[in-house]
């Protein structure tokens, strides 16, 4: 007689262990699912810190870099405030470049690119789908200066530049970008052009013949 009572109690316990058991698996799967995708999500994540971290690097380097270019025309500003904007005070600027070692040339065309022979150079391996590298400095008004840094692999060229401007007579990095140029041509009339959005386009030898 107890045995019969008992009966419904156990069927009852079984079958709830079914269910128990069944949720259990259930959750074991979903559990298992869940540490996949907080895994993989936190790998990609990781590779997505790690692109940022790097390219924060890179444009620390650029503008402490930049910085340090201007410092070499400093004596020239400080002495020619009143004058920045003038070709002359720029050709002083774009002298003091050129004696460090860089490829430099005004905004407006109006100043045979100093070094030249680095940015022609450049282009040649470039078009041989070499790998190269060259610095090329555009001097604004009021001392502000762009460093275009150029780097040729496998018939692409990737391109950094920083702008500098002054303020209370020290160079500060103002704007900082990174692209890789769809477009560039050097022309036989010594013309260095880069794109997207004509972003830097000189002349590497002025011409006679050729206008801007």
């Amino acid at each position: 007689m107890l045995l019969k009572r008992m009966q419904p109690y156990w069927r009852n316990i079984l079958k709830n262990k079914k269910i128990f058991m069944g949720n259990y698996y259930i959750c074991k799967i979903f559990a298992m699912i869940l540490i996949v995708l907080i895994v993989f999500t936190g790998c990609g994540q990781n590779r997505i810190t790690e692109k940022e971290e790097k390219k924060e690097t890179v444009e620390s380097e650029m503008n402490a870099e930049v910085k340090k270019t201007a410092q070499t025309f400093r004596s020239v500003y400080m002495k020619e405030k009143s004058e920045l904007n003038t070709l002359k005070v720029k050709r002083k600027i774009i002298n003091c470049l050129e004696e460090k070692g860089y490829a430099a040339v005004d905004c407006d065309n109006q100043i045979d690119m100093v070094n030249r022979e680095k940015v022609e150079e450049f282009c040649k391996a470039a078009e041989k789908e070499e790998q190269a590298a060259v610095d090329i400095v555009v001097v604004f008004d009021e001392g502000e200066i762009i460093q275009y840094h150029l780097e040729s692999m496998n018939g692409k060229i990737n391109v950094r530049l920083c702008q500098v401007k002054w303020k209370d007579n020290s160079p500060q990095a103002n704007y900082y970008d990174e692209y890789e140029a769809y477009e560039w041509k050097y022309t036989e009339s010594s013309t260095f052009s880069d794109k997207p959005l004509d972003l830097m386009e000189h002349r590497v030898k002025l011409d006679s013949e050729c206008s801007h």
